[in-house]
């Protein structure tokens, strides 16, 4: 059983929230909060696997929040289900080394989707934050070679990762071996200087290059 803790201060939300997620065999909510300050004490009672937060909050914000449950409980995972879709924002949360990040207007099986995928120890952005990433990315130029050392099928792929999407999943897409998506992950990896998904994410926002 997938344990969640939801954190906003829209009751409509969480109602909605708790309504969708109890549809889905393997999740439960199993505490609700509306301010921040309300979280961290009760994570030790409940041990939730994953905290799902929204960024504004009543007395505090939950991109803070999100960096201390991740300092005082590594093990617990964090996705932002905001509105809020701006650089800085997504900035922060990859800064707060956040599991996931999601606009509220995802569709219901995304969500769903997501919180699967961060369960199971991926990383999720959804895909319209996952498409802001990507448009900065490629929409700007940098004095840095990285994005001029990549080949294009290392851009397909990265786009591919970005979204979300697994090995096995990318080699069905692109009509390639997952060994071959494997050596393309590799070589991201180096040439970003990143050691997983999210600090590929981390490294292209911080030099600037999305």
């Amino acid at each position: 059983m997938i344990k969640i803790f939801l954190v906003d201060d829209h009751r409509l939300i969480r109602t909605g929230l708790k309504k969708l997620i109890a549809q889905k065999e393997g999740m439960e909510v199993v505490a609700e909060f509306s301010l921040a300050n309300q979280v961290i004490s009760e994570i030790p009672r409940y041990n939730p696997d994953i905290v799902i937060c929204d960024i504004n909050l009543p007395d505090g914000d939950g991109l803070a929040l999100s960096c201390e449950i991740k300092e005082k409980f590594p093990l617990v995972k964090v996705m932002i289900l905001s509105m809020h879709k701006e650089k800085s924002y997504i900035l922060r949360a990859v800064q707060a080394n956040v599991d996931g990040y999601m606009h509220k207007d995802i569709f219901e099986q995304d969500l769903l989707d997501g919180i699967l995928r961060v369960y199971q120890g991926d990383r999720y952005f959804s895909k319209e934050i996952a498409q802001i990433i990507i448009n900065n990315l490629y929409g700007k130029t940098t004095d840095s070679q990285v994005l001029t050392d990549l080949t294009s099928r290392e851009k397909e792929v990265l786009k591919l990762i970005t979204e979300g999407f697994k090995n096995r999943e990318i080699a069905d897409k692109l009509f390639i071996s997952t060994k071959t998506v494997d050596k393309h992950r590799a070589n991201l990896l180096q040439k970003l200087n990143a050691r997983n998904t999210a600090e590929l994410v981390k490294y292209a926002i911080q030099q600037n290059m999305v």
